[in-house]
């Protein structure tokens, strides 16, 4: 770290704070860098993130991720890889054993990027085939657990968001995704170019969303074929840019978003945008770079916030999701996990399953996607944060979700979808 202290040292007169966000002006990949520390520092036990239901394991992905593109925390993140490794059965449950069995799409598409970023093997990590699942488990029709929204989803991805990780995980790693879904992926483009987040069917009203448009852009970029649903992503993102260079989301303009964006204009390209957007972008970003080195949510928002940080420091740092590599060794948690959704790591899937898609269970079939042992999935957004969830499944536990159910089947409908957002 003696490199980023010398610069940190040759930057200290441009020290100042702007409304309710202390800043330290730096190059944009310096405050990537040295964001990284605010992020090692909200480890729990140093491996791993909680929200106020218990492990987020989205998050955590999300944060490795981040600190494999700033490239400058090898220890910390060798023991969050390792712990990932060691929950892929909570997160993903790729076997499909737990009492709501999975598997879940986007998990398994999150922790495939996170095995590829790392240099560990997606293939066999945590004993599990992350993309021999992924591939064995796509819908070829809509069924009424809501499992499966239409033919092409992957099997209990809930959101376009997970969608795309699930394309991006295996066209990064070499493979071809089922063309289905890559068509299903291409049918929920709106017709100015941006992505719908909901799994929407064909010919349903479509609205745009900037964190959705950036990850199915990403996606899209892999694959041969795709270079006019890839050129109006990236014109529907470039129109999206606010005059600061920040991008809208949930939160607002916020940094989440404008980091999402700002990552997939680098990695298709601006094309003949006039200006520097991608500039634009990392300016209004480091202007969110609180004293303490995470990145605010927004100018009206104090404090770090740690979802916007992980958004934030792969654009900096310059990385894209295709490409963002930090091989480590993988740290094994010192404590047994606990699995809430026991799994056989074998195959990765239940000899009973049909390679299309997993039979729907009792529990599958219920008002209620299937969960981990004891939770439900209840909103897109993060407890405690105003920006759109980027990966885990919104956890309650049980004794709350039985309150859910008295709010009505209706309610819980949407729900189920909304939990598995990305």
């Amino acid at each position: 770290m003696s490199g980023l202290k010398g610069r940190l040292a040759a930057a200290a007169g441009a020290l100042l704070v702007a409304g309710t966000v202390g800043t330290l002006v730096l190059p944009s990949a310096d405050a990537a860098t040295s964001s990284s520390d605010y992020l090692v520092g909200q480890l729990t036990d140093g491996n791993h993130l909680t929200n106020s239901y218990g492990v987020d394991y989205g998050l955590t992905a999300d944060l490795a991720i981040a600190l494999a593109a700033s490239n400058d925390q090898d220890p910390a993140l060798g023991r969050v890889v390792g712990y990932l490794a060691a929950h892929v059965a909570d997160y993903a449950d790729p076997a499909g054993t737990g009492q709501y069995p999975g598997p879940y799409g986007g998990a398994l598409g999150k922790l495939a990027l996170v095995a590829e970023s790392t240099g560990q093997d997606p293939t066999s990590f945590g004993g599990f085939d992350l993309l021999t699942t992924l591939t064995g488990h796509v819908c070829t029709a809509a069924d009424s657990s809501g499992a499966c929204t239409a033919a092409g989803d992957f099997y209990q991805s809930y959101s376009t968001i997970s969608q795309s990780l699930a394309v991006l995980a295996l066209a990064r790693d070499g493979q071809t995704p089922p063309a289905a879904t890559v068509s299903r992926l291409e049918e929920l483009q709106c017709s100015d170019g941006g992505f719908s987040s909901e799994l929407i069917a064909a010919g349903a009203p479509c609205t745009s969303d900037v964190d959705t448009t950036s990850y199915a852009a990403q996606a899209l970029a892999l694959l041969p074929g795709t270079g006019t649903q890839v050129g109006k992503a990236r014109d529907f993102l470039l129109a999206a840019q606010q005059g600061d260079g920040g991008f809208l989301g949930a939160a607002g303009e916020n940094a989440n978003s404008t980091g999402l964006a700002g990552q997939a204009l680098q990695a298709v390209g601006i094309g003949s945008a006039s200006g520097d957007p991608i500039g634009a972008a990392k300016t209004f970003l480091v202007g969110l770079r609180t004293s303490g080195g995470g990145f605010a949510i927004n100018s009206s928002t104090p404090g770090a916030d740690v979802r916007s940080t992980t958004q934030a420091v792969p654009m900096l740092a310059g990385a894209v999701l295709a490409t963002v590599s930090d091989p480590v060794t993988a740290v094994t948690p010192t404590t047994t996990p606990t699995s809430t959704t026991p799994s056989t790591p074998a195959s990765s899937a239940p000899a009973s399953t049909p390679s299309h898609r997993p039979t729907p269970s009792t529990a599958a079939s219920s008002a209620v996607a299937p969960q981990p042992t004891g939770t439900l999935s209840v909103a897109a957004v993060d407890a405690g944060s105003q920006l759109a969830n980027t990966g885990s499944r919104t956890r309650v536990p049980l004794v709350l979700a039985v309150l859910l159910v008295a709010l009505g089947a209706g309610a819980l409908a949407v729900a189920r979808r909304a939990g598995q957002r990305r």
